[in-house]
């Protein structure tokens, strides 16, 4: 099992510090938006304290990730996360999309689909053409993010079971997101739209794995309208994200299909 813990390095304990140093199946992933002054406007903590965590681990030869959310940054600040990536040997660097469940942070931009591929395609141009000499991968990660990718519509129905739980919605599946106060979800995307009904404080992780309701709901699969039935990408895609529905249309259960959907009049028909 591999335990992934996602902070923004800034108030980490040295007694948790060691710990992560300790367990080689703990993986530190530190929340970076920027190596300026957007960092503490996006996040509200100066990038340094985050930087000065980062190479504490990497210099006990520790593998760390660093991930971003997409939302008012430029290409120059994701380069020059990338430049420090490459020159500190941090392992990976991910870029998710932004998602405001619960609609309250109106200063952020949201990004399309379509524009989350565009961005993929530019960074891995810059490394391809600025670090040439480098291996190093920056990916955009995210549910539905292939939705921006028309063209492997039909391509994607020969893929294997297991590409299709890992391409598909993960949630209550593969993982589920623990909290600092113990609280469990399938997924962060659900924390404005369902009281968690687990605590890892309360119940043990095998206990919550099998028999928390949510999970159990999500691994029924969900409902898919017609339209969305058409589609290629209906294999994995099975409507949407279901924390999107959930907020919007207050159940699990409901045929909507996800407004976020770039496919609508393209792979549709």
């Amino acid at each position: 099992m591999n335990i992934t813990i996602t902070s923004n390095g800034m108030n980490i304990s040295q007694d948790v510090l060691d710990a992560i140093v300790r367990f080689d199946n703990v993986v530190p992933v530190f929340s970076l938006q920027s190596m300026s002054e957007l960092n503490q406007k996006l996040m509200g903590g100066d990038y340094h304290r985050t930087i000065e965590t980062i190479e504490y681990l990497i210099e006990k030869e520790k593998k760390v990730r660093i991930n971003s959310v997409y939302t008012n940054q430029s290409l120059e600040d994701f380069y020059g996360i990338i430049d420090y990536c490459i020159q500190h040997k941090v392992d990976r660097y991910s870029i998710g999309l932004y998602m405001d469940t619960n609609k309250s942070n109106k200063n952020v931009k949201k990004h399309s689909f379509n524009e989350a591929r565009k961005l993929d395609e530019q960074l891995k141009q810059y490394v391809s053409s600025r670090h040439s000499e480098s291996d190093f991968m920056v990916s955009l990660e995210g549910c539905m993010l292939y939705t921006g990718y028309p063209e492997y519509e039909h391509d994607i129905r020969s893929i294997t079971q297991y590409e299709k739980i890992y391409y598909g919605c993960r949630a209550g599946r593969t993982k589920l997101e623990i909290y600092a106060n113990g609280d469990v979800f399938p997924c962060i995307c659900f924390e404005n739209s369902i009281h968690p009904v687990s605590n890892i404080t309360r119940n043990s992780l095998e206990e919550i794995w099998k028999n928390d309701e949510y999970m159990k709901i999500l691994r029924e699969g969900l409902p898919m309208n017609i339209e969305c039935k058409k589609c290629g990408y209906s294999i994995i895609c099975n409507g949407g994200c279901p924390a999107v529905r959930q907020q919007i249309h207050h159940s699990f259960k409901c045929e909507e299909k996800d407004p976020r959907c770039v496919l609508h009049s393209e792979a549709v028909k």
